[in-house]
């Protein structure tokens, strides 16, 4: 059997690693594990379940709004620094819910991580792909987007320990801090935007054609265009009615 040779190892596979990382404890604790701290908290500070279950449609409202705007925002801004912003913000916020003792603080907290997610999670690591990926670009997004489910099967069974055992303050604590030390390192020293930063082509570029996959970067269609294109309202529906399937199943 063939053995992996990680030195002659494309760095493209590195940021697929590092993705991967980041949706499992980004995505995976934030969609997955929410839904334990319901009961736990209804049970001590005394709201019903809707009232904290309003949370997941604030959360699904919030990243459709961002997704709206999210390339306009990555055009004005460099996609690096509004992660690196964003990675900070979310935790901090995160760690904020074992504050919250009302239920405005709850949406209020809600709202801003949920903001927060949106601008580090699947549009800027699905463009920082791309740019890494000419080749088998399909595999490398469904091996780092899998890291959401593999992410959320090991933190939601963690954290119903966490909160039998130490009480949900302090499992929302832990989950921030492990949210701190997996997402932080990997934005901020692993993660780079464009292969020519390590002075590398995309993976299945070769040196000659380089120039014509640079100039596929610049390629795509303005808000106004996508908004005349039935497919750009399809999968919007289509993203509208799988947050409602899901926040009625959590």
């Amino acid at each position: 059997m063939k053995r992996i040779n990680f030195k002659e190892m494309h760095y493209g596979w590195v940021i697929v690693g590092a993705v991967f990382l980041i949706m499992a404890a980004a995505w995976g604790i934030v969609y997955n594990c929410s839904s334990l701290f319901i009961d736990p908290i209804s049970d001590e500070l005394g709201f019903s379940r809707s009232q904290i279950n309003a949370t997941m449609t604030i959360r699904a409202a919030c990243q459709m709004g961002v997704s709206l705007f999210a390339g306009k925002i990555f055009k004005r801004f460099d996609i690096k620094g509004v992660m690196k912003a964003a990675s900070i913000v979310l935790v901090v916020s995160f760690f904020m819910f074992s504050f919250a003792v009302s239920l405005w603080s709850f949406y209020l907290i809600t709202f801003i991580s949920s903001i927060s997610i949106t601008l580090i999670a699947i549009i800027p690591l699905s463009i920082i792909i791309s740019n890494w990926f000419d080749e088998k670009k399909g595999t490398a997004l469904g091996i780092a987007f899998m890291g959401s489910g593999v992410g959320g099967m090991i933190f939601s069974s963690l954290t119903g320990i966490w909160i039998e055992a130490y009480g949900w303050r302090v499992a929302y604590q832990i989950l921030a801090l492990s949210m701190g030390v997996i997402i932080i390192p990997s934005i901020f020293f692993i993660i780079k935007l464009y292969p020519r930063e390590k002075g590398l082509q995309p993976v299945g570029v070769s040196k000659e054609s380089a120039e014509s996959f640079a100039a596929k970067e610049n390629f795509g269609v303005t808000l106004a265009e996508a908004m005349k294109s039935v497919k750009f309202w399809a999968l919007n529906l289509s993203s509208i009615l799988l947050f409602i399937m899901i926040n009625g199943l959590m």
